[in-house]
């Protein structure tokens, strides 16, 4: 070969050049592909059944389709999903399978399957690696760190992409995230329960105490009652119905009486303890502080809300406004903090708007509801105790009647006793004097 090179050389130069003049071409008229064409063993197959439940449509379609296609062979593996109004089974098959071939085979299989009615013709879909057109950019810039590298991502790459023909949508990945952090005081926090705690439990102890002597004195009179008729029940059987009748109306009132007035210690310590709940809100403004931050929202959205739409930037028009739109109240924080006022935008979380919203908003309206029934049912319970207050007084005034007209019977009793004692004991002597005359 050296040989045949020295002799033409020539001949080998232009053979050089040829393959390289060939080389050139080729080079200049190949195409890169990031994303070669490639065959990926992979099935999808979607069956709609409108109106049904994941449960539902697992029994009605994903399960026959398992059963169907897992016995295809060359399956490597079957995955299903189960969703609300449609159901999808994933075939992955073997590395070396014929997708046409096996294509064939999955419709004939699912030919065979009996749906429901109302189920959708399956539809079935080959995975390919066209069916994953992503991208991933990592991007760099000299002299900033990674808060303005983040900045300058969204900002000005992220637009910028966007904006090519072809990109469908893009997203940033691995920047950082601005964070406020709000420490509550936990001792303030403990103090306003504890004050709480100490009235309720003070309210609901006293009305404990009352329920407790009132029960007391019931079993008291219960007893004394019991006590007297017991005594009186051999010589007042007369008088013992009527004595009972009174004795049984007597104690009903005083259990109604003492029924009312416990239910209404009970809601008069309810009572308190909200009128203590709302004035603690009071004490702290935050009706107050919520109607400033109100006006301030909407003073801001008068006075720079056209301004701030510029910079695509929406001012909440009030703290429930803001609760609902948490994004929208983000860009105004940011958009406060570049107006230079980092501080206020530190103190306007959603959390602390949440809070003060359901004060103000849902807890006191519930409050005075709450207050305005337990009024009602405070008077009318009042109104009860004293209508059973002046029932009583009829009953004791018949109850007394009764008892003494009892009383008067049994000394009545206890006098014809004595009397017919006495009676006897004449008799025994008279007897005595009788035959000690018979004797003499």
């Amino acid at each position: 070969m050296s040989k045949f090179c020295v002799k033409k050389p020539f001949f080998v130069l232009v053979a050089v050049i040829v393959v390289l003049i060939i080389g050139g071409v080729s080079l200049s008229k190949m195409q890169t592909d990031l994303l070669p064409d490639m065959e990926v063993p992979y099935l999808i197959v979607v069956t709609t059944e409108p109106g049904a439940s994941p449960e539902k449509v697992e029994t009605d379609v994903t399960k026959p389709m398992e059963n169907a296609l897992g016995v295809i062979s060359g399956v490597k593996n079957v995955t299903s999903t189960s969703s609300e109004n449609y159901g999808i089974v994933m075939l992955e098959f073997a590395d070396d399978t014929d997708m046409d071939s096996a294509l064939v085979k999955v419709s004939n299989a699912l030919d065979s399957v009996d749906f429901p009615d109302g189920c959708g013709k399956p539809n079935t879909m080959e995975l390919s690696m066209d069916m994953m057109a992503t991208m991933y950019a990592s991007v760099n810039y000299d002299g900033k760190n990674i808060k303005d590298l983040t900045t300058f991502s969204k900002e000005v790459v992220e637009p910028y992409i966007e904006r090519q023909d072809g990109v469908a949508s893009v997203s940033v990945v691995g920047g950082v995230e601005d964070t406020v952090e709000v420490r509550l005081n936990q001792n303030k926090i403990d103090k306003i329960n504890n004050k709480i705690l100490e009235k309720t439990n003070s309210k609901l102890a006293d009305a404990d105490k009352k329920i407790s002597s009132a029960k007391s004195k019931l079993n008291k009179a219960e007893s004394e009652l019991a006590d007297q008729k017991k005594a009186l029940k051999d010589k007042q059987s007369s008088t013992n119905k009527q004595l009972a009748e009174a004795d049984s109306k007597l104690t009903d009132a005083k259990a109604t009486k003492i029924a009312y007035e416990s239910s209404l210690n009970s809601m008069k310590a309810s009572q308190s303890a909200l009128e203590a709940e709302k004035k603690i809100y009071e004490d702290n403004k935050i009706e107050k502080n919520y109607k400033e931050i109100n006006n301030t929202l909407a003073n801001l959205n008068k006075q720079y809300g056209s301004v701030a739409k510029t910079m695509n930037v929406t001012i909440p028009k009030s703290v429930k406004d803001a609760i609902d739109n948490p994004d929208e109240l983000e860009g105004f924080k940011k958009w406060l903090t570049n107006m230079g006022q980092k501080d206020k935008a530190e103190l306007i979380t959603l959390d602390n708007l949440k809070q003060i919203y359901n004060i103000v908003e849902v807890r006191i309206p519930q409050i005075d509801t709450e207050l305005a029934n337990l009024k009602t049912k405070i008077l009318a319970a009042e109104k009860m105790v004293e209508t059973i207050n002046s029932k009583m007084k009829d009953i004791d005034k018949n109850y007394v009647s009764v008892q003494e007209g009892s009383l008067e019977a049994a000394a009545g009793f206890g006098s014809g006793d004595a009397r017919w004692k006495q009676d006897s004991q004449r008799l025994i002597l008279q007897k005595k004097n009788l035959k000690n005359q018979n004797r003499i």
